[in-house]
C-alpha cells in the first residue's frame, strides 16, 4: 500500500521516524530505487525513514553511494530530480525485507 509520503516536503516527525519500505524516484526518467528501514536506531534524534533519506543524500552528495546506478543518475540529474516516497509502513522487522523484495 503506497502512502506517497514525500520527505522532500514537510511531514510529521512521527511519520518520518517509522520503518518499512521506501522508493527513491527519479522524476526525470521515472527510474527508481527500492529500499527498507528495518530498525530504529535510538542513539540519535533522527530515526526511521528520515535517517535513511539523509544517509542516501549524504552518500550521493559525496559521490560514494553503494548503488552505482543511483549514483550515476544523481550525478546526471542532480538532487532536485529525486523524491523519497514511503511505500509501506511496517512495524514487524521480520517481514520488512520480504516486502522490500
Amino acid at each position: 500500500m503506497q502512502s506517497n509520503i514525500d520527505l522532500n516536503t514537510s511531514h510529521s516527525k512521527e511519520e518520518q521516524s517509522k520503518k518499512g519500505v521506501y522508493k527513491i524516484l527519479n522524476l526525470k526518467n521515472n527510474k527508481f530505487y527500492i529500499g527498507s528501514v528495518c530498525t530504529k536506531k535510538e542513539t540519535t534524534r533522527i530515526t526511521g525513514f528520515r535517517r535513511r533519506w539523509q544517509k542516501h543524500m549524504n552518500d550521493l552528495l559525496k559521490n560514494i553511494h553503494c548503488n552505482r546506478h543511483l549514483q550515476s543518475s544523481f550525478n546526471t540529474y542532480g538532487r532536485e530530480a529525486f523524491k523519497f516516497i514511503i511505500l509501506e509502513v511496517i512495524e514487524d522487522n521480520n517481514i520488512i525485507l520480504e516486502r522490500e523484495q
